[in-house]
């Protein structure tokens, strides 16, 4: 696969990747469960990042940064608890 070709298909992974946070979250909601809990478990991802000094990002270098999906996750729980 080429480099662009290699990029456009991350990018769109992420993309994906990002709907796949909504849905779940909006997921959960509809059937109970505190929408809250991807967060949770995003936040503990990061906090074992950093204990263990591992570099996740490359490991899951398809999907999009784990900081940019917990933001957008908790915007996307405030706007839905207002």
């Amino acid at each position: 696969m080429s480099a662009g070709a290699g990029l456009l298909h991350s990018a769109y992974s992420r993309d994906q990747e990002l709907d796949a946070d909504e849905f779940g979250a909006r997921l959960a909601a509809a059937a109970g469960y505190d929408p809250r809990g991807a967060t949770r478990a995003f936040e503990r991802l990061q906090r074992l990042e950093a204990e263990a000094n591992l570099p996740l990002a490359e490991y899951f270098a398809s999907h999009p940064p784990l900081a940019e999906r917990i933001e957008r996750l908790k915007g996307l729980i405030r706007v839905r608890a207002s």
